[in-house]
């Protein structure tokens, strides 16, 4: 959202400097496409990932991508399922790590 709002301002910058259509105002739009393209990727992605924290639960896991994730200190615990987002690994942070108690599934 931020990066496309910055587009824009950008490009009326551009317009307004210039006081006409230039190829870097082409060029801009272009910019603001992939942005707005973007922005519904991640609002896709921010759906998929409620509908797969519904079924999480649905299954008895705790999961919350907003609030169970790695980086908010959320570890593992005995006695309790969790799925944690964004758990680190070594070829990077996988999107969710089921654990059951402090063993990840």
């Amino acid at each position: 959202m931020r990066l496309r709002l910055f587009g824009e301002l950008l490009a009326k910058n551009i317009a307004a400097r210039f006081g006409v259509y230039t190829k870097y105002q082409s060029q801009q739009n272009e910019i603001l496409k992939e942005l707005k393209y973007r922005d519904i990727l991640d609002q896709k992605l921010a759906d998929t990932r409620k509908m797969i924290d519904q079924q999480l639960r649905a299954a008895g896991w705790e999961s919350d991508t907003a609030e169970i994730r790695y980086s908010k200190g959320i570890r593992p615990e005995k006695g309790k399922n969790k799925a944690i987002a964004e758990w680190p690994t070594q070829r990077g942070p996988a999107d969710y790590v089921l654990f059951n108690g402090v063993e990840s599934a």
